[in-house]
């Protein structure tokens, strides 16, 4: 069954009105003192649209949150897409609370290269890892390279990432705005089945993108000690951002050893380096609750305790 190519239906289309970060860390939750600003729990991304529909980017610890804060519309499934399956982006599916109503229809897309994505999803609730069998509906469909998910004025486009494994980055456009998610991406090193191209196809893919949220999980003196392990440094990640001319770039992904101190000083070196290079680009470093705005001519951020 691919669920990964829809029918569109008529406009208008919906414009994006809020991007909201549950979870912001790479690798593994970290919660304590050192990481309470900027949160400790692993990816997860809510995209809101100004029609109430909601789109989950990845499943990580930070979805238990965002299940039992945000209030869903009883008779419309709710869309999840998995960047890929390794464990960071899909431990909090079990503890979504919206997977345990019977109600409930959950369409989940990630890589199924293998046809295992159903499995590995029904594993995740299953003993030893879960208490049982989800309640909800959850149907799995897979995820290609340049493929396109439209549904009502929404399209959600897949591009492979360069990281162990098949992992994707998606594309959500609505209503003349646009949101480019790459939370676990190898911008150069490492070796990785991808054409001799990747990188100018990047480029053009999130080109001009309202917020590119990206993989920055180390500086530029760790990245050589990483090599290959499928992370960004965040100056590879500025240089993404200018040469495809976004908007803002919101660093993501962050290192478990990061501080939120660290954080703050990382972000603001990154902005002046920015600056330097004679670049108007936005940078901000992710962080849990943060709320970004796009809707009509108003493009701002919002932040908590900030």
């Amino acid at each position: 069954m691919n669920l990964f190519s829809r029918i569109p239906k008529e406009p208008p289309p919906p414009t994006i009105v809020r991007v909201v970060c549950w979870g912001t860390r790479g690798t593994l939750p970290v919660p304590g003192a050192q990481t309470a600003s900027f949160g400790g729990n692993t990816p997860a991304v809510e995209v809101i649209l100004s029609d109430g529909r909601h789109l989950i980017l990845d499943a990580g610890t930070g979805i238990r949150a965002l299940g039992e804060a945000t209030t869903w519309d009883p008779g419309a499934p709710i869309d999840i897409f998995l960047t890929h399956t390794h464990l960071a982006h899909v431990q909090g599916l079990p503890f979504f609370k919206p997977a345990h109503d019977p109600e409930r229809v959950i369409r989940i897309y990630g890589p199924d290269a293998d046809g295992t994505l159903a499995n590995t999803l029904g594993v995740l609730a299953a003993p030893p890892f879960g208490t049982g069998a989800f309640q909800a509906n959850v149907l799995a469909g897979p995820v290609e390279h340049g493929a396109s998910w439209i549904d009502e004025g929404i399209e959600v486009i897949a591009f492979r990432a360069r990281h162990p494994g098949e992992v994707y980055g998606y594309r959500v456009r609505a209503g003349g705005r646009s949101v480019a998610y790459f939370p676990d991406n190898e911008i150069v090193g490492g070796t990785y089945p991808v054409p001799a191209d990747w990188y100018d196809a990047l480029v053009e893919f999130v080109r001009g993108a309202d917020l590119l949220i990206h993989d920055a999980q180390l500086t530029l003196d760790e990245y050589p000690e990483h090599r290959g392990r499928g992370h960004s440094a965040m100056h590879h990640a500025l240089s993404l951002a200018q040469d495809a001319g976004v908007a803002r770039l919101v660093l993501f992904h962050h290192a478990p050893w990061r501080s939120d101190r660290d954080l703050i000083g990382l972000a603001r070196d990154l902005r002046h380096d920015a600056a330097a290079a004679g670049s108007d680009l936005e940078v901000v470093a992710a962080q849990e609750m943060a709320q970004y705005w796009l809707s009509g001519e108003d493009v701002r951020l919002s932040w908590r305790g900030r």
